[in-house]
């Protein structure tokens, strides 16, 4: 069989085109063992990766308690008990941004459509 030099240039690009796109013949490990990293350093970033991750999840928790709070008084059209619970979630919300936990304008953002919202309650 003979080819024409166009037809196997074709057949090249063709390939690099679905090389990219086609699975090849992979050995990949299973997922659900998570990587173990290697090396005393590497070990001990993930522990303190563990603890850093904890402490801002039960950080982020706190503030959103406070704002579910508040939108569920905001809802039943409770301005009282949302003004009351405004305060705290001002707190958590500073403090979450003060310890880097979420962006300082994330925080003036949420704090201020909070406000908003209770405003127009009336």
């Amino acid at each position: 069989m003979s080819f024409h030099s166009s037809h196997l240039l074709m057949i090249i690009h063709s390939r690099a085109i679905l090389g990219n796109i086609m699975p090849q013949n992979t050995t990949s490990k299973p997922e659900d063992k998570p990587l173990k990293p290697k090396g005393r350093s590497a070990l001990k970033a993930l522990r303190a990766s563990k603890r850093k991750r904890a402490y801002n999840l039960r950080t982020k928790r706190k503030y959103k308690e406070v704002i579910k709070r508040i939108r569920k008084a905001i809802i039943s059209k409770n301005k009282d008990l949302a003004l009351e619970a405004l305060p705290e979630a001002y707190r958590q919300l500073d403090y979450a941004a003060k310890k880097k936990v979420i962006h300082k304008n994330k925080a003036s953002r949420i704090k201020s459509r909070l406000a908003a919202h209770i405003n127009k309650l009336g």
